[in-house]
């Protein structure tokens, strides 16, 4: 299993570094989801160019340009699918939230950690994706569901301290905002490089 230390310092040891460089990135994707239709291939774009910082490549604005051009498609398929199950989770979590019964908890109880799994699952989506040969949606969702049955500690842990992480930074500066996700990126990055390396290991 990898080690969820580990994982969060060397992401935030490599975020520090690349600030510079990260910050306007940043705010290229935080104007994209405002504009929705650039949003989720700029979350995927944002992924890929922190999979070449934590691999110690430079990255400059062509490079932003050929994986934009690359995942566009992929990206929207996969906000097509986030968008159906979390506004379904939402829904039913808003919906019945008061209503009283043992029942009615238990199934809030069943969606709310449906919803957490979920988020983890996204956490490594862009990493396997780049990592792996075959695209599809079913592959790469089927590597993050054994990545969390192989690493359940350090992947609670991870979508946990992430959902930390954007919370906090959303009631803060701006730049903070900013880079909080390029943040959550390198750790899913990272997180995927160190199971990848111990599997090979």
């Amino acid at each position: 299993m990898i080690r969820l230390t580990a994982v969060l310092f060397q992401a935030s040891k490599r975020w520090w570094y690349e600030w510079t460089a990260v910050l306007p990135l940043a705010l290229v994707w935080f104007v994209c989801q405002l504009l929705v239709l650039p949003g989720p291939p700029a979350t995927a774009v944002l992924y890929a160019l922190m999979r070449q910082s934590s691999d110690n490549q430079w990255w400059n604005g062509r490079d932003a340009w050929q994986a934009a051009k690359t995942v566009f498609w992929p990206a929207w398929k996969w906000a097509l699918v986030n968008g159906l199950v979390v506004g379904l989770a939402l829904f039913n979590l808003v919906v019945y939230w008061d209503v009283p019964g043992a029942f009615w908890t238990v199934l809030r109880v069943v969606w709310l950690l449906a919803l957490t799994i979920w988020l983890g699952l996204n956490l490594v989506y862009w990493p396997f994706w780049l990592a792996q040969e075959d695209h599809s949606l079913r592959t790469t969702y089927a590597n993050c569901g054994r990545f969390l049955l192989l690493n359940p500690l350090a992947g609670l842990g991870m979508t946990a301290v992430s959902a930390l992480i954007l919370f906090v930074s959303g009631l803060t500066i701006l730049p903070f905002v900013l880079g909080s996700m390029a943040w959550v990126a390198l750790v899913g990055v990272t997180a995927v490089q160190h199971s990848l390396l111990l599997r090979d290991a």
